[in-house]
């Protein structure tokens, strides 16, 4: 039996002869047991979470089985032919090369304008640039069936000069071939982006989530000059900004199969020096993991409490700027991510 990992929720899928496929978009569209049973037993049932239809074996839409190019496609008894692999657990398309990829998965969140998108299509863009090429670990090769790597590399530059914010819809899938000894490894890093309109609420937390059920990394983007403010004046109400989102986050937990690290990102670095005193002391702690938390923790008590239900925090710095002229500081965030 052929199988194939689901970059969404990590499980292995059948891509064989008892394979599911989603159906036309044009298909009738009918509640779905499968994904209504998964979604109910992680308490995510509801509208945002109904799914198109799907067609496998035992469908009453069932007509036959058949190939085109080596892959598995679905004829239904319309007639109608259907390629789109969909992982039986989570119902989301099944991409190439995760049969036996080890998926790492993390999940960017943030305020509006904090450097989620931005942050991702960083990480993302110094992969391609390194696409196929070999070092003494990895081999990175972007999955372009999500997104193409011209397009990616496109958006990070758009995104950095602030000329076009981007929005990824669609998670973006790295591979990672080991090459430091001969028993090669594929490991598949998946970056979610939760901005999407960036709506602040529960609907924001139930769209986002089910799609990492098995996220081992939390990504909380923290702007440095909103940092330094809330050093200055010590606002209450910036406070319980950070408590609200640290909170959605940890009730998203029941999506999870594991308690994840937060990793908390303070981004725009680069425009530190350029907010007052606050700004100058949190540029000098730069290298100081220990510092900037004790600084974070003063600015923001809601951290300091809400760490415990994490299974760990770490605390990085990230200027997309500095970046395009430092490709190792980008690498060294990366790896920190999927370590």
């Amino acid at each position: 039996m052929a199988e194939r990992r689901c970059i969404f929720c990590g499980r292995l899928a059948d891509i064989g002869m008892n394979a599911l496929f989603r159906l036309p978009p044009d298909h009738r569209r009918v509640p779905d047991d499968i994904y209504r049973r998964y979604a109910e037993s992680r308490g995510i049932y509801g509208i945002s979470t109904m799914m198109p239809d799907v067609c496998g074996r035992s469908s009453p839409d069932f007509g036959a089985m058949s190939s085109e190019d080596g892959k598995p496609v679905l004829i239904t008894k319309t007639g109608r032919i259907t390629d789109i692999l969909v992982c039986p657990s989570c119902h989301n398309e099944l991409y190439r090369d995760t049969d036996d990829a080890s998926v790492h998965t993390a999940v960017v969140f943030g305020t509006a304008g904090s450097g989620k998108t931005t942050l991702i299509l960083t990480l993302t863009e110094s992969c391609v640039t390194r696409q196929f090429s070999s070092d003494n670990h990895y081999r990175y090769i972007l999955n372009e069936e999500i997104y193409d790597g011209h397009d990616l590399t496109e958006a990070a530059h758009k995104s950095v000069a602030g000329t076009a914010p981007a929005d990824l819809r669609e998670p973006v899938a790295i591979y990672r071939v080991s090459e430091a000894s001969s028993d090669e490894k594929v490991v598949c890093d998946v970056l979610h982006d939760t901005s999407a309109g960036d709506r602040e609420d529960d609907y924001a937390v139930g769209t986002a989530l089910p799609f990492a059920s098995d996220a081992a990394h939390y990504v909380y983007c923290i702007p440095v000059d909103m940092l330094s403010k809330a050093v200055i004046f010590g606002s209450e109400s910036e406070d319980m900004l950070i408590r609200r989102d640290l909170y959605a986050m940890t009730r998203a937990f029941a999506y999870s199969d594991k308690t994840p690290v937060l990793d908390i990102v303070i981004t725009k670095f680069d425009l530190a020096e350029k907010c007052g005193g606050a700004g100058e002391d949190i540029y000098n702690m730069r290298d100081s993991e220990n510092a900037l938390k004790n600084y974070l923790y003063s600015a923001y008590p809601a951290v300091r409490e809400m760490e415990p239900f994490f299974s760990g925090m770490r605390l990085h710095t990230f200027s997309a700027a500095a970046a395009a002229e430092d490709e190792t500081a980008v690498e060294k965030l990366y790896d920190a991510l999927f370590e």
